[in-house]
């Protein structure tokens, strides 16, 4: 055949094969690009869900510290509206709880509250928590003795 500028059959068919090959990868390429795309929005979805789970889990524990840090207090007033009882009714002689006091409270301002007499070099900044103190009223059967009663309303009894 007569070369007529034209490509010829079999070059023609090269050719197509080629811009097929290159449909097929730029379908591809397309196709992978919006993959990449899904994948990386998934993964921000991921990192906002744990972040919004540390959250949750965060505020979770807060509640649950100050649930428990009120039961601990309300123990703590219970605690000194029985052991005011007990001197009311006889049961403890107010010079036994002033002496449980006078040994127990260590901390200047603790001790202002019952109107004891301050300790000798006693500094507050190490004695933050007393000897005895606990950061915990025990339950029934938790501990040997209670914390102390310095946080209890009177109920009308006079302690001194």
């Amino acid at each position: 055949m007569p070369h007529s500028g034209l490509i010829s059959e079999d070059d023609a068919e090269g050719l197509g094969a080629e811009a097929l090959r290159r449909g097929r990868a730029g379908y591809q390429d397309g196709r992978m690009g919006k993959i990449n795309e899904r994948i990386a929005g998934l993964e921000e979805r991921l990192r906002e869900l744990k972040a919004q789970q540390q959250r949750s889990s965060a505020r979770q524990r807060t509640l649950t510290s100050r649930r428990e840090r009120r039961e601990d207090t309300r123990r703590k007033i219970l605690l000194g509206a029985w052991v005011l009882s007990q001197v009311d009714r006889g049961a403890m002689s107010r010079e036994s709880l002033w002496a449980g006091l006078d040994q127990f409270l260590i901390r200047s301002d603790d001790r202002a509250l019952f109107e004891l007499p301050l300790r000798e070099g006693v500094n507050d900044e190490s004695s933050h928590r007393g000897a005895h103190e606990s950061t915990h009223t025990p339950r029934p059967g938790e501990g040997d003795h209670p914390d102390s009663a310095s946080g209890a309303k009177s109920n009308g009894v006079t302690l001194r």
